[in-house]
């Protein structure tokens, strides 16, 4: 095909424009999107043939006429979303992008009203497809955008080898794409009433695209946007991707939110297309580090904040203060705002980034829109890319649009003379007030934008008074020690009344601690906060008192940690009042309790009932509850068996520090390993890094250990049963603070997938425990010969989890699995060369070092303390030693036998542990610190001091191997 150049004038359908932004950008990146901190990429040609596929699979299901499939889409921002929906569309179909967080009963409206046939969802999604199936009889396919054991995906659509790279479909039972047919149907929000299907026809959304700014190439070496905005909204389709193609542009998908942070740093964009909010809460965290580090700038803080490459940002769906922007401008970042909604394709007036002096407008209005104000001044629009009408709702598409035909947009503002708009507000939020005085809420709010005090806000009219309702930036007031928040809101409010004219004037503030109810642009719904006003005012909230000296003495505790929380009661959630993990440790060392008691409990009275006068009595119960009876048994009565030296071997936890060690001993045998990996492209990384050669011998399989069958097909699995005679289990999670269940999937389920695996193909069991199971509690010696000795396991989820893994394993014993155990020490750098792991930082050994050395001290009740020091290398070489030499029916202790005394190892000052608590808490923002505090809990109660590896070190000896 000729790289013909995409424009306005001669490319009219979304098929024309895939194709010919293909032409041009054949081998480029078009999506970029990470899985397990590794960054993958799809190029154009690979998207265009994906999508393809796509197209003609709908096609296929044309009836004789020909006449369009209704395809829906719902789900959270992945790379198969967008092939999918591309490749809807430029097949000349219909594209129904669907809120993901839509409710059982508006998901079946939507799909009932819209007239779906198909069904495209992510796994997420699967527990209300399931029952949204019996409400749609007309949706005749569901498909998961992920492969889901037992359902139809798109991975059948992928590996369909019907396609010839010609051919969107069949030929004859369908005709070419036009413009003027319908491509999708956008809902509306419906935050204000039934949504309403906005009609998009394939010249509306290209048009609308190609009529957008281009981006001069002399302005970045790439260009990169980051995907922040859901994915079924007009402004994140058509904006985001559609009209990013022909610029050859690459779109990284950044997902949930929560992953913001890391995806800036990871993908470095160089534009980005985010609501004012977010630029807001960035410019704090901006700010933040600025107040911790003096010495950068706030230039230099944004590049830690946004990556290195950012050049310009475009805000939309609300106000952009005027003084952040201009902040943004001194740091040199360009940004304006733009305006727009999914009835204009959606864009009506964009920044220009010439003028930034007009950055406070809304932008330049795009060429073919035509605008004019109403004599109500309302907004006004006629444009070609105004939609066809709302589906199948012909009284409210009259309603939308005016006798002579221009579409009432619901919005109040103005044009300057040079063609820029200006919005003051919504026709339907306008106060008017008994004096006859209009007053727009949203042009009091926008002022408090750059307010970093202020996360959000909402004025109101109520008693012919100007109220708002404000909930505060908690983080910040943290950040800056502001202790009277509310009289600190109070003061930034009198600050700006004083500019204002005395009707608009804030006569009443309230201050909330719960987030408002918004859209998933992150708009503020603004009847959602009136309802919970009028139902607020019918039931008073009661914080229930302190009912003993346990709860009393807990609130203040709490009250300690959370200054603000002034109203909270015994029964209130305290991660509702901003308690968090680092406050959760802090807590924790106060209440001489196990975090997770906190974490699990979240409330007052529940916390005491834990750590209340039965304190004792619980724990033994729920510790005995827990554990399998008699489990030593398991150990004394299992058999011996050799080493199976005959065929493959299977390394799970593969990119692992250890697992990637196991790998390099295993290879100087000729056995092929089988690397179970959730990621190559972390694979790759690892094997680089810790100088694993990749050869024939080493086949990676993608799969993923807490699945059925790894998650592998019914193929790959066979191939591994009869192609695998042992089993190195490495997986697992380390993590000893937060969710039990996580841990529980990956240590406990993830292990009874393996025991699964060698009872099928009879392969041998070895599993890499830890000396963690000791647990506390006991003066009992952990040995190679048992595992229950009466240590407490309650105490963090690694250690429940991990021995409870061990308990999986001793029991499959009886049920024919020939198994040994490995409890591994502190892993630390290599003895070779010095090499520590990747994520250093994720160590928990390093961190209690790092801790204490900023401490400079260790407390006296942990003098007789001793670390070991255990070089990965030599742990791997130990283990695959005894492996080979011993076979299986043995529990071995890897560990150094060489400790370090915390003298030496803290290189700090002995002291009383009733200091050192005290400076524990003086210090616990520090993450370090923080966990050195739930450490020197467990520590103190006896973890890591009971643990006997003589019998493994004297059978290294007698095999020769000596820890050096």
């Amino acid at each position: 095909m000729l790289k013909e150049a995409i424009s306005y004038e001669n490319t009219h359908t979304m098929q024309e424009l895939v194709d010919k932004s293909v032409a041009l950008y054949y081998d480029r990146d078009i999506l970029r999107y990470e899985i397990n901190d590794e960054i993958h990429s799809i190029t154009y040609g690979e998207f265009k043939k994906l999508s393809r596929k796509v197209g003609e699979f709908i096609n296929e299901r044309r009836n004789e006429q020909g006449e369009q499939i209704h395809v829906g889409i719902i789900g959270e921002a992945c790379a198969n979303y967008v092939i999918t929906l591309m490749g809807i569309m430029a097949s000349g179909n219909v594209a129904v992008p669907l809120d993901h967080q839509l409710t059982l009963d508006n998901l079946a409206d939507c799909l009932n009203r819209a007239d779906i046939d198909i069904l495209f969802f992510s796994p997420s999604h699967i527990e209300i497809i399931g029952k949204v199936k019996k409400m749609c009889p007309r949706v005749s396919e569901y498909l998961a955008l992920e492969p889901i054991e037992g359902h139809p995906s798109i991975k059948r659509i992928f590996e369909n080898d019907k396609y010839d790279g010609k051919s969107w479909g069949k030929e004859g039972n369908y005709k070419d794409p036009a413009p003027d047919d319908l491509a999708m149907i956008l809902f509306t929000s419906g935050t204000t009433g039934k949504s309403k299907g906005v009609m998009l026809t394939n010249k509306n959304l290209v048009g609308n695209a190609l009529s957008q700014s281009p981006i001069d190439n002399d302005e970045f070496d790439e260009i990169v946007i980051l995907l922040i905005l859901p994915l079924h909204h007009a402004f994140c389709i058509n904006v985001d991707i559609v009209a990013m193609m022909n610029k050859g542009a690459t779109v990284c998908i950044n997902g949930p939110i929560s992953m913001l942070g890391k995806h800036l740093s990871m993908f470095e964009p160089t534009v980005l297309h985010i609501v004012p909010m977010i630029t807001k809460v960035l410019y704090n965290k901006i700010k933040a580090i600025v107040s911790a580090k003096p010495e950068l700038s706030e230039k230099a803080a944004m590049r830690m904040v946004y990556g290195r490459r950012l050049g310009r940002i475009v805000c939309g769906g609300g106000g952009l203060p005027e003084d952040l922007a201009k902040k943004y401008q001194e740091m040199g970042i360009r940004i304006g705002q733009g305006y727009g909604m999914s009835e204009c394709s959606p864009v009506i007036s964009e920044p220009d980034f010439e003028k930034p002096e007009k950055v406070s407008s809304a932008g330049r209005v795009l060429e073919h829109v035509d605008i004019r104000v109403g004599e109500n001044g309302e907004i006004q629009i006629k444009s070609p890319f105004v939609m066809k009408g709302y589906y199948k709702d012909p009284e409210r598409t009259q309603e939308t649009f005016t006798e002579d035909g221009w579409l009432k947009t619901g919005d109040v503002g103005y044009m300057d003379d040079e063609g820029f708009v200006f919005l003051t507000g919504r026709m339907k939020n306008l106060i008017i007030l008994s004096n006859g005085e209009n007053v727009a809420p949203e042009e009091i709010e926008n002022i408090f934008g750059s307010e970093p005090l202020i996360r959000d806000i909402i004025v109101f009219d109520e008693d012919d008074m100007i109220k708002c309702e404000i909930l505060p930036d908690f983080s910040y007031a943290e950040a800056a020690s502001i202790k009277d928040i509310t009289k600190a809101v109070e003061a930034v409010v009198a600050r700006h009344n004083n500019d204002l004219p005395t009707f608009k004037r804030i006569n009443e503030i309230s201050i909330r601690r719960e987030p408002f109810v918004k859209t998933t642009s992150n708009k503020i719904i603004r009847q959602a906060f009136f309802d919970e006003r009028k139902n607020r005012s019918k039931t008073e909230v009661e914080h229930c008192a302190p009912e003993n000296k346990t709860q009393a003495h807990i609130l203040t505790m709490v009250k300690n940690i959370l200054p603000d929380a002034v109203d909270i009661g015994i029964d209130d959630n305290l991660y509702a009042y901003g308690l968090e993990s680092l406050s959760t440790l802090e807590l924790a060392v106060l209440l001489d309790c196990a975090p997770n008691v906190i974490y699990e409990n979240k409330t007052i009275r529940k916390i005491a009932d834990q750590i209340g006068v039965h304190q004792e009595e619980r724990i033994a119960i729920e510790n005995e509850n827990l554990k399998e009876k008699n489990i030593n048994k398991e150990i004394l009565q299992c058999n011996k068996m050799p080493f199976k030296d005959k065929s493959g071997i299977l390394v799970t936890g593969a990119t692992g520090y250890l697992g990637s060690h196991i790998i390099k001993e295993l290879v100087k045998f000729p056995n092929p390993i089988y690397c179970l990996i959730r990621s190559e492209q972390r694979f790759e990384r690892s094997c680089a890094y810790y100088g694993i050669e990749k050869t024939q011998q080493i086949i990676p399989i993608l799969g993923d250990v807490t699945e059925p069958s790894f998650g592998l097909s019914v193929e790959q699995y066979k191939m591994l049963e009869g192609n695998v005679s042992s089993v190195f289990h490495v997986a697992a999670s380390v993590s000893h603070a937060g969710n039990t269940e996580k841990s529980y999937k990956i240590n406990v389920e993830g292990t009874e997938r393996v025991i699964d695996f060698c009872k099928s193909s009879g392969a041998q069991m070895y599993h890499m425990s830890s000396f963690a199971v000791t647990g506390f509690g006991t003066d009992n010696p952990l040995t190679e010969d048992v595992l229950d000795i009466g240590q407490i396991i309650t105490e963090n989820p690694y250690i429940q989890t991990k021995y409870q893994a061990e308990e999986k394993v001793l029991k499959a014993r009886s049920e024919g699995v020939e198994s040994t155990i490995f409890r591994i020490g502190n892993l630390t750098k290599r003895a070779a060369d010095g090499l520590f792991q990747i994520n250093e930082n994720d160590s928990g050994l390093l961190g209690q070092k790092r801790a204490f050395e900023k401490l400079g001290v260790y407390p006296e009740s942990m003098e007789r303390m001793m670390y070991d020091d255990t070089p990965v290398d030599l742990a791997a070489k130990a283990i695959i030693k005894l492996a080979r030499e011993n076979g299986t029916g043995k529990i071995w202790h890897i560990m150094s036998p060489f400790l370090v005394p915390i003298k030496e190892f803290s290189k700090g000052e002995k002291i009383s542990d009733d200091k050192f608590k005290q400076i524990l808490l003086q210090n616990s923002k520090d993450r370090d610190v923080s966990f050195l505090s739930m450490y020197y809990r467990m520590i103190v109660d006896g973890l890591n001091t009971n643990f006997n590896m003589l019998a493994t070190v004297k059978e290294l000896e007698n095999l020769g191997f000596v820890w050096n």
